[in-house]
């Protein structure tokens, strides 16, 4: 058996019963079987795709298009800057290794995001499991409920 058509049969295991399965599972086979050797380009077809799927307006640039040549917080900048952007929003661990005051001297907002993760109910679980895929989202919630939780995220 092949990975993707592995990948499709444990999602049907795991989701078929779940409530919202048979209204996303078109989109996901579409993305499974997305046919490209890239990894990265697999990605991105699945980011945006989904991106259209929940009506989420955005632009989407690819860095290696942008021809910078920093590393670490420097790229960042640098990216930022070129996308003539005033806002970077970072994950929770960015503190860590980011510096702040490189972002602070080149009028760039960093915002780190402090993402609180919703319980909902998920089919074969009897005990929440957060940190899934927004398959689990999708499969459980729907595709308007994932809209509105996305929608609905404040940094």
């Amino acid at each position: 058996m092949s990975g993707k058509k592995k990948r499709e049969k444990t999602l049907q295991v795991n989701y078929s019963k779940a409530p919202y399965y048979m209204e996303n599972i078109d989109l996901i086979q579409q993305l499974i079987y997305y046919n490209n050797g890239s990894l990265s380009e697999y990605n991105t077809n699945a980011i945006i795709t989904l991106a259209e799927y929940l009506g989420i307006k955005s632009t989407f640039v690819k860095s290696s298009s942008l021809q910078v040549s920093n590393t670490s917080s420097e790229r960042l900048v640098e990216i930022i800057k070129k996308l003539n952007g005033d806002t970077y929003l970072s994950g929770k661990g960015g503190d860590k290794y980011q510096k702040n005051i490189l972002f602070e001297s080149n009028q760039i907002t960093l915002l780190y995001n402090e993402f609180e993760h919703p319980v909902y109910h998920q089919t074969n679980t009897k005990q929440f499991l957060k940190g899934l895929s927004i398959l689990d989202f999708l499969f459980n919630l729907g595709k308007d409920k994932v809209r509105e939780l996305i929608i609905s995220l404040k940094y």
